[in-house]
């Protein structure tokens, strides 16, 4: 496939499942006493494998061993789900339930409400594990999820009742990376319409589909975007590049799509950015090797790539190209490399997590330059007390409500964390 040449910018069967609720002294998953703000659990024999925040509060863990355990956001009212024999990889939460994905081959839907096992699909493709395929990318929209199979993107209804799986390609490449993007209403600060668009990507670039049918009696239908006007026609990718798209990201709004790109295995890493409108793609370079964490504020306003042990924030603005033309800012922490980030509510302040075991906060801006970048009161940080120096951060989110920042550690170590808890340095 030909790389697409547009405007750049070159800134410097699947098995029951069954819910238990924990006894009081199972102290593996009850928040251990300590002096400092906030709770921990440890998951040391198991690792976290996945995370997520559900619309009700909870703290959804997916852990290697395969249950997904469930927090309140305080810590406490441990729940454990049988998940997926070999280990829970992903978990996606909805407005309707929350997915989980594993090395069962299997993906399942469970209810927010009685957090009950709702349905349970068998996929085939893909890297083939002990247990069945390995699936481990997954994405939810309001009603629908999609799931990678190998060379195939798997979508099924979240309420089961319409559409029981339908299998989309296959691709020419393994789908690496799914990712809903939303309707073209919203702008910048106001929120998306429902996601009509599915994106994957793999070696080539970005493949898009477009929902043709959205009516609540109907079974959806996807039909392939051929071709957007900024773009050169691709039968399977419209957002095409000459490389392999490693993340994807979309705005909120649902009018810019990110991908964590490289053009060889080798190479440092770039974030490729396509407008959604026309197609109109971006090069966001400047990244000194991997790029390891992607993600948007809530009001799309900024996105954040972390290489190395910078955080670069990109701003767009009403009436702008995208980050063109602007001078992207950049944050550090302690030097190691950061391996997380995330967006408070409110994107009032960004969460990094590093190698290191450290956690840092950065006040933001849309509207101006970052206030984190130097070493004053807005760049703040958090080491777990007893942690292990080099017990990098692998997971991070915020509680959804904005109190707490939850981090998952590679040594199975989960803490909640106040804000309050940081400090300076």
């Amino acid at each position: 496939m030909s790389a697409s040449k547009r405007q750049r910018e070159e800134p410097p069967v699947c098995g029951e499942a069954r819910s238990t609720e924990k006894s009081p002294g199972d102290s593996s998953e009850q928040p251990e006493a300590s002096s400092e703000p906030g709770w921990r659990v440890s998951h040391s024999g198991d690792g976290v494998a996945a995370l997520c925040i559900t619309p009700s509060g909870c703290v959804a863990l997916g852990l290697h061993a395969g249950p997904i355990v469930l927090l309140s956001e305080g810590g406490g009212g441990t729940r454990r789900l049988d998940g997926h024999t070999g280990g829970t990889l992903a978990l996606a939460s909805g407005k309707r339930g929350f997915v989980s994905a594993g090395a069962d081959g299997c993906v399942r839907v469970w209810s927010l409400d009685s957090l009950t096992l709702e349905s349970a699909h068998s996929l085939d493709g893909g890297t083939r594990g002990v247990h069945g395929a390995l699936v481990d990318t997954i994405a939810v929209s309001d009603d629908l999820w999609a799931a990678a199979s190998g060379r195939c993107v798997c979508v099924g209804a979240i309420d089961g009742l319409l559409l029981d799986q339908l299998r989309l390609g296959p691709q020419p490449h393994a789908v690496d990376a799914v990712c809903w993007v939303g309707g073209d209403r919203g702008g910048l600060g106001e929120p998306s319409a429902q996601a009509q668009r599915l994106a994957a990507a793999s070696f080539g670039g970005v493949t898009l589909w477009r929902r043709v049918s959205v009516t609540a009696s109907a079974a959806p239908r996807f039909e392939v975007v051929s071709a957007l006007p900024a773009c050169q026609a691709s039968p399977l990718a419209p957002l095409s590049f000459d490389g392999w798209a490693r993340a994807l990201a979309a705005a909120p709004c649902g009018g810019w799509l990110a991908a964590s790109a490289s053009l060889a295995v080798d190479e440092p890493q770039h974030v490729r950015l396509w407008r959604m409108a026309d197609g109109a793609d971006f090069v966001c370079a400047g990244h000194a090797g991997q790029v390891r964490a992607l993600c948007w504020s809530r009001d799309s306003r900024l996105l954040v790539s972390c290489s190395g042990p910078i955080a670069t924030l990109w701003r767009f603005r009403p009436g702008q190209s995208g980050p063109a033309g602007t001078a992207p800012q950049r944050l550090e922490g302690s030097g190691a490399t950061l391996t997380a980030a995330a967006f408070a509510p409110g994107d009032g302040h960004l969460a990094c997590g590093a190698s290191d075991g450290s956690l840092w906060c950065f006040a933001v801006s849309a509207t101006g330059a970052a206030k984190g970048a130097g070493t004053g009161p807005s760049r703040r940080v958090w080491r777990a007390e007893g942690a292990a120096h080099g017990d990098a951060v692998e997971h991070l989110a915020w509680s959804s409500s904005g109190a707490l920042l939850i981090a998952c550690f590679t040594s199975g170590l989960v803490v909640g964390a106040p804000l309050r808890a940081f400090r300076s340095e």
